[in-house]
């Protein structure tokens, strides 16, 4: 174990003691699941500390006994989740915990797109209200921006697609460069009212920031090819990793985009990388954020904050990989990704990093992120209980997103027929509205999507594709 991992084991040890000594809910979680956190003497121990998670143990107390001290005193402000699997859970935050946020953002804009030497427009089309991105993000702008003295200005149109459009054209003209700070699945709506509205994307220098999901690489070359962004410039879509549980646990370099890019242009070398045909995402963790291990395949966080997290499962299924074990498969191909950095104008710092690189393959049980919201196979299967086709399918569900032609985003869901139907254009259109509709009920998330899109909300909806029974395990999207 290296010395950073040892002092990073240290930090998630004194989380644990933390939430022992101070967090009611934690301690009464110890006693119910039956340890003895005596046999915990050090690091060396943190192992054998039991793994929580939303469901075990978050929903199980209220929230003044998940906080440290018992109470919301001291608490800056709360975030709430979007409640995608019921009731959305809150999440305090710390003075200590944003305090920082500022500077760090302004660091990172400056390192990604040069705005101290670029005057640069920061346009945050986030939706504003109790949710962490667009909260955070917007108040973290705007103080950046105060902060480094007018070396960037910031707008905040909000989640409004017209507004974001309007400050984009009257204000555009003014500035170097501008970076469009949004959800990915918002994007494709500005881009075509721009378009409709007389903005020459391709003859404006505007970058993309991500919040709150991934975006897969042909998506990114779709967007980039339809607003004029060369292949060459890896960040001029820019992402990141994490949640309102966790905080941001890592971003998207360079080095990352590289990787990821090559990796989905060569399938046997995906495989070799990721064991997938496929690349998930890839992000270099953040070494002042949470302590991260992967547990049976799944990402497992421990973290100092309001709520403290010890061992806490978010169910996304991931890895660790080391830059060695890449850069060694590399050359087995005589690949030189540093190289290939320095040719494209970047530095070498940005391949020399020691940083572990976290690959993000999804959600567990076949979840996905669509628009911004997660589903779950087993809210299909829920949505599809009491209604008139129920016992028309098995449980073999799935849910796959891909990338239209123009870069929107769609969800593809398989289902597996009952034994003796037959997958015909009207059953489809059935399974399609049955399920659309009831999945409203079940996911409060997907229903407050549907509203936001308005007499768009059918763009949501899943594109259902019916499969024999008996044929699921010859399914292709099964890899």
């Amino acid at each position: 174990m290296s010395l950073k991992e040892k002092e990073r084991l240290e930090k998630a040890f004194q989380v644990f003691k933390e939430a022992l000594e101070s967090v009611p809910a934690y301690r009464d979680f110890l006693k119910r699941s039956g340890f003895d956190p005596n046999f915990v003497k050090g690091p060396q121990d943190f192992e054998k500390i039991p793994i929580t998670d939303k469901e075990q143990y978050l929903r199980k107390y209220k929230l003044p006994e998940l906080c440290l001290n018992g109470t919301l005193k001291g608490m800056h402000t709360v975030y709430r989740s979007a409640g995608t699997t019921g009731e959305p859970l809150f999440w305090p935050r710390l003075p200590e915990e944003e305090a920082g946020l500022p500077a760090m953002l302004s660091r990172e804009l400056n390192a990604t797109y040069n705005t101290e030497g670029i005057h640069t427009l920061i346009v945050a089309a986030l939706p504003l209200g109790s949710w962490l991105r667009g909260g955070e993000v917007t108040w973290a702008a705007h103080a950046a921006a105060l902060s480094t003295n007018g070396a960037f200005t910031c707008v905040t149109p909000g989640d409004d697609v017209e507004e974001t459009v309007r400050v984009i054209k009257m204000l555009g003209e003014y500035y170097q460069q501008i970076v469009l700070v949004c959800y990915p699945p918002r994007l494709l709506p500005i881009i075509d009212m721009g378009e409709k509205s007389g903005l020459d994307w391709p003859g404006m220098k505007i970058r993309f920031a991500f919040v709150g999901e991934s975006v897969s690489e042909e998506w990114r070359s779709k967007i980039g090819s339809r607003i004029g962004l060369s292949e060459t410039e890896l960040l001029a879509t820019w992402g990141n990793y994490g949640g309102t549980e966790t905080g941001r646990v890592g971003r998207e370099t360079p080095f990352t985009v590289l990787l990821r890019r090559k990796a989905s242009e060569d399938e046997a070398l995906c495989k070799e990388l990721f064991g997938k045909s496929r690349p998930p995402f890839l992000c270099e963790r953040d070494p002042a954020a949470a302590q991260v291990e992967v547990i049976d395949g799944e990402m497992v966080f421990t973290k100092h904050q309001a709520v403290p997290l010890v061992r806490y499962n978010i169910h996304d299924r991931g890895a660790i990989i080391s830059r060695h074990r890449i850069n060694e498969i590399f050359a087995a191909r005589n690949i030189d990704l540093g190289h290939l950095l320095q040719n494209l104008g970047f530095s070498k710092r940005d391949s020399d990093s020691d940083a572990p690189i976290l690959a993000i393959y999804g959600r567990s049980e076949g979840a996905v992120r669509f628009m911004g919201v997660e589903i779950h196979p087993s809210q299909v299967i829920e949505a599809l209980v009491d209604s008139p086709l129920k016992g028309s399918c098995t449980r073999n569900v799935k849910l796959v997103l891909e990338t239209g032609y123009r870069g929107e985003q769609q969800l593809r869901l398989i289902i597996e027929l009952a034994d003796g139907l037959v997958p015909e254009a009207g059953l489809k259109r059935r399974f399609a509205k049955i399920i659309s509709e009831n999945l409203r009920k079940v996911n409060p998330a997907f229903n407050t999507l549907c509203n936001t899109m308005g007499k768009d909300a059918e763009q949501c909806f899943p594109n259902v594709e019916l499969l024999f029974f008996g044929s699921w395990e010859d399914d292709p999207t099964n890899d």
